[in-house]
């Protein structure tokens, strides 16, 4: 599933952008990503450059699938029988 990680710029005036993710600014759309965007820009001012960037979210598999989790499916760690 993509989501949306609004991130800012922490690079010093002149040199190449340095984008860094916003603590707890995650968006299941882009409309929401720009919108808390919109928002910040208010609040922090508007000369701070933000962008959304889409990420795929991670998924989540059962134990058994796990390669560090000790299932019986990948011959380690506990057994069922």
């Amino acid at each position: 599933m993509i989501k949306y990680r609004v991130q800012i710029d922490m690079a010093e005036f002149g040199e190449p952008a340095l984008w860094q993710d916003v603590a707890g600014a995650e968006f299941a759309t882009r409309a929401q990503a720009l919108e808390h965007i919109e928002w910040m820009q208010k609040e922090y001012g508007d000369t701070i450059q933000y962008r959304a960037q889409p990420y795929a979210a991670p998924r989540t598999v059962p134990a058994y699938y796990e390669v560090d989790g000790g299932s019986m499916w990948n011959g380690t760690g506990r057994s069922y029988f």
